[in-house]
């Protein structure tokens, strides 16, 4: 138990710590994006999947410079703590079937969104893991083991049999789903040797697993020969499924539930009931209980982190700014120019209209000045000249100030 807890302990701190960085990465996306979501600035990643052989070929790593392509491989990464989270979660209580629940249907929902975006946020090849077989395989995964959540949770409250057989075999269609997109021939060799054994292994412990409940609900409600049929063939797959490698105990727990059961039932029907045993093909289809959905990506993972570029606007808005501001800039100027040119052409109607400068030439050196004129140039050599003038300038402020 230590051991489980120290696990999922680790997970989440470097979940918590991958959410930073998606934030961090959308931060940057948001305020430096350029064309093309061009940076610049080299992404790697490595194949999830790759143990350094790469006899299957395809790509090891791959190092682009695309911040789409860097904000994939996050979500990628989040996906994978979010499902190993959800396995190591608790199920015999109820905060850890919710989370479980919560984190597998997170994780398929991401998945998915990658499938469908990958190939246009790429335009090239990819690792095999971003391959979109690949990742439908995994959210169809994760998608089977959020249902399978729910049937335990099923368990755990103590729902009718009925409710549970239904739960069951929904989960052992989706675990249907799921091996079949995890044995396409372009993915099948990406997987651990231990992960299609399991998968194949669960999908017929939950058929078993819905006869099984079916047959409680059919001893309820006195329906011997069905409860009869339903518990041998419940046995039959649960006993296949027994010998698939990384098969569970809960298989083996089943199986010896289901065999007293059997025992008790066909006891009971020699000497009480005498019903005719039907043939299990003719029997009522258990029908299915879907519960889980693909949860779409929210905006925030984690509400405790600071944004390190809340205070800057982006850079396509600072340049339509910039680009209003050289707009506004060289309007004025041309608006001054005008106004010069405005003003220039006025001066020279004025001076044509003058005959300036060619009157100053027609004046002749020898020319006597008006007596009026000279009268007023000696008032004022009289008055005390030039310097007397500067004087009166000089003492305008003094009066001024006087007179205020």
């Amino acid at each position: 138990q230590y051991c489980i807890i120290s696990e999922v302990a680790e997970f989440t701190y470097l979940l918590r710590k991958v959410f930073v960085l998606r934030r961090f990465v959308y931060g940057i996306n948001q305020i430096f994006q350029g064309p093309n979501n061009e940076l610049h600035i080299s992404f790697k990643w490595k194949d999830a999947f790759n143990r350094g052989s790469g006899i299957f070929g395809g790509r090891n790593s791959l190092t682009i410079s695309n911040l789409g392509f860097e904000r994939v491989c996050v979500l990628f990464n989040i996906a994978a703590l979010q499902s190993s989270i959800a396995s190591a979660q608790d199920i015999n209580n109820d905060e850890g079937l919710k989370l479980a629940a919560k984190l597998f249907q997170q994780s398929a929902g991401i998945f998915n969104h990658l499938k469908d975006c990958i190939m246009s946020t790429l335009q090239q090849e990819s690792t095999p893991d971003l391959n979109p077989e690949t990742l439908l395989a995994l959210s169809s995964l994760m998608f089977a083991q959020a249902q399978e959540i729910f049937v335990h949770k099923a368990i755990h409250d103590n729902r009718k049999e009925a409710v549970i057989a239904k739960l069951a075999n929904q989960t052992g269609k989706l675990y249907i789903d799921a091996l079949k997109h995890m044995h396409n021939r372009s993915v099948q060799h990406l997987w651990d040797k231990i992960w299609l054994p399991v998968v194949e292994s669960k999908q017929s412990m939950f058929f078993g697993m819905a006869d099984f409940y079916q047959s409680r609900h059919c001893h309820s409600n006195k329906f011997i020969g069905e409860e009869i049929a339903r518990l041998k063939n419940s046995l039959e797959i649960l006993k296949t499924a027994q010998l698939c490698e990384g098969s569970s105990n809960m298989i083996s727990n089943l199986i010896d539930i289901g065999h007293k059961h059997l025992v008790e039932a066909i006891k009971d029907n020699d000497f009480i009931y005498h019903e005719k045993i039907p043939d299990y093909k003719s029997l009522e289809s258990i029908g299915c209980a879907a519960l889980v959905k693909l949860l779409p990506i929210p905006p925030k993972f984690s509400n405790n982190f600071h944004d390190l570029f809340e205070n800057l606007i982006p850079l396509s808005a600072y340049q339509s700014l910039i680009t209003v501001y050289d707009n506004l800039k060289i309007e004025f100027i041309n608006s001054e120019v005008a106004k010069l040119h405005d003003a220039t052409n006025l001066i020279n109607s004025v001076l044509a209209f003058l005959n300036f400068p060619a009157a100053l030439d027609e004046v002749s050196t020898n020319q006597v000045l008006s007596e009026s004129l000279v009268k007023k140039f000696k008032d004022i050599r009289d008055f005390g000249g030039i310097s007397a003038i500067d004087n009166m300038l000089r003492e305008l402020p003094k009066l001024l100030m006087r007179n205020v």
